[in-house]
């Protein structure tokens, strides 16, 4: 039987590998394409979903961090890449570090007062990153068929 840390990691796995597949198939040009003016465009959210595993690193380790916001328009077409690399790294990080945590350290008591209030590590990590990135992977989705109508494929 998995340990519970397991579970999460290979959960954290899954949701990255699913965000991903979604960001592949943007296709060249439309990294800074949003389906309106004061919505965030794809390069927007994969900026904003790095900084979303910053934060929860910085939560894990005792910090008390405010959630991370981004404006539309924030992040530009040029960083795609580099966010998109920096997305698969911080995936790696969050997985890891799922795998190190102890059933003591997943029942460990945390204030998080802008999403969950008083909570613990568990319930931060799968309420405010795991369920936040899939929120967000709905709207990609969405966005993705907004801008192409179509069933799209990954870039290779």
């Amino acid at each position: 039987m998995k340990s519970e840390t397991e579970r999460l990691a290979a959960l954290s796995e899954t949701v990255r590998a699913s965000t991903l597949q979604r960001f592949r198939c943007v296709a060249p040009g439309d990294e800074a394409w949003r389906p309106a003016p004061d919505t965030l465009s794809f390069v927007d959210v994969v900026r904003h979903l790095c900084d979303a595993d910053e934060w929860l690193f910085g939560m894990l380790q005792g910090g008390r961090h405010r959630r991370p916001v981004i404006v539309p328009g924030e992040a530009s077409a040029g960083e795609w890449e580099a966010l998109l690399a920096n997305l698969v790294e911080t995936g790696k990080r969050r997985t890891n570090l799922l795998r190190s945590l102890s059933p003591t350290q997943l029942d460990r008591p945390i204030l998080d007062p802008e999403v969950c209030g008083p909570t613990d590590w568990w319930w931060l990590i799968t309420r405010a990153n795991f369920d936040h990135e899939i929120h967000h992977r709905g709207a990609v989705q969405l966005a993705l068929r907004l801008r192409y109508g179509r069933e799209i494929q990954p870039r290779r």
